[in-house]
């Protein structure tokens, strides 16, 4: 399986943040002539999440983000 193109921003947006981040948040992280759709930041959070099945990492979606 290969990796969502945007799963290594989003990892690396997550585990420097050390708060959860949202969908939305996540998005004004891009230029507004390059903001991917949420659709695909939701992927791509989806890919990690299988990506870090049976790790030592779990990402899980709170009140305020990811």
């Amino acid at each position: 399986m290969n990796p969502h193109p945007l799963s290594g921003v989003v990892e690396a947006v997550l585990l420097a943040a050390g708060r959860p981040v949202s969908v939305e948040q996540l998005l004004e992280l891009f230029d507004e002539a390059q903001r991917p759709p949420a659709e695909e930041v939701t992927a791509a959070i989806a890919d990690l999440q299988q990506s870090y099945e049976g790790r030592g990492v779990e990402l899980r979606e709170v009140a305020s983000g990811w």
